[in-house]
C-alpha cells in the first residue's frame, strides 16, 4: 500500500471543506500509485500531533508521522512535518531545561540516518498538483 501525507489547507477553493480543515491528512491506497486505486482516509493530525502507521511495509516498525508545527508567517502556509520509525525525534510532554553550561560546549552531531531492515525499502516522493501557485 502507498500512503500520501498532504496539508488540508481550507482557503480558496478548499474552503469549503467538510473534514480536516488546515491539517495533516495521510491517506492509504493502493497500485503504488501507478494506477487508478481507491483510496482511505486514515487520518489527520494538528500541531504537536502523531500519526502512526503500524507494521510498515510488514517490516515489524512502525512509521511515524509528527506535525510540529504550521508555518502561518507568510504566503502560502506551510506544514512541517517530521518522519520516521520510532518517537525518538518527537518532544517529550514535559520540557526541560538543563543548567547553562560554560562556553564554549561541543555540539554533539546528528546521527546518521538508520538502514532499513532486511532489505526494506522507503521511498518518499514530495510532489504538488497542477496549480502549484493556488495550494503550494
Amino acid at each position: 500500500n502507498d500512503y500520501f501525507i498532504g496539508f488540508n489547507r481550507a482557503s480558496g477553493v478548499n474552503s469549503d471543506n467538510d473534514e480536516a480543515d488546515d491539517l495533516v491528512t495521510i491517506i492509504q491506497t493502493g497500485k503504488n500509485g501507478l494506477e487508478y486505486s481507491l483510496s482511505q482516509l486514515k487520518g489527520y493530525i494538528g500541531e504537536g500531533e502523531s500519526f502512526t502507521i503500524e507494521n510498515f511495509g510488514g517490516s515489524g516498525r512502525d512509521f511515524v508521522i509528527y506535525l510540529s508545527r504550521i508555518d502561518k508567517s507568510s504566503g502560502p502556509w506551510r506544514a512541517m512535518i517530521k518522519i520516521g520509525t520510532d518517537k525518538a525525534f518527537m518532544p517529550t510532554s514535559s520540557p526541560t531545561t538543563a543548567e547553562p553550561t560554560q562556553s564554549p560546549t561541543a555540539v554533539e552531531l546528528t546521527p546518521s540516518p538508520t538502514p532499513c531492515p532486511q532489505g526494506a525499502t522507503l521511498q518518499v516522493d514530495v510532489l504538488t498538483d497542477k496549480y502549484p501557485l493556488e495550494t503550494s
